[in-house]
């Protein structure tokens, strides 16, 4: 499971790097800043709910997913 946790968080990262690469714009759109920091965090999440094993649900519902991953909360 580490190696599809990794691939998440690659995923996640490259999400980051697209809004990064956005903010250099003097015309940047937020939107769209916005959305890919949206989505890195929502597979950051997922791939710390696959490290630990677990079964995330298939949803973009943050606040879901971060009650998902309460339960490793230990680990």
């Amino acid at each position: 499971h580490i190696d599809l946790a990794k691939s998440w968080f690659r995923t996640a990262d490259e999400d980051i790097l697209a809004a990064e690469h956005e903010m250099r714009y003097d015309d940047a759109v937020l939107r769209t800043i916005c959305f890919h920091c949206q989505q890195a965090v929502e597979k950051y999440i997922k791939g710390f709910i696959i490290y630990f094993d677990g079964d995330f649900s298939y949803t973009h519902d943050i606040a879901r997913l971060l009650n998902e991953l309460k339960q490793y909360e230990r680990e």
